[in-house]
């Protein structure tokens, strides 16, 4: 168990996993497909807008799912 907060854990709300037996490979395929995807032009991107779909999978564009209408994706 751990006793404190990693930087990590505090600032993004994410907790590192090691030992997890992914291969390598797989995973910088992964980066790799993503990386060729948000190259990509935002109107393809739009094409695969998440607010389109019946199952909510896809794309969400920046501030798409801003919940604060007051502050438009400013910082609080």
């Amino acid at each position: 168990m751990v006793s404190s907060a990693s930087p990590c854990q505090s600032s993004t709300h994410l907790s590192p996993v090691r030992h997890h037996g992914i291969p390598d490979a797989v995973i910088e395929a992964a980066i790799h497909g993503a990386r060729r995807f948000f190259a990509l032009p935002t109107p393809t991107k739009n094409k695969l807008d998440i607010h389109a779909t019946p199952n909510f999978k896809g794309y969400t564009a920046l501030l798409g799912e801003n919940t604060n209408p007051d502050n438009k994706g400013r910082p609080a």
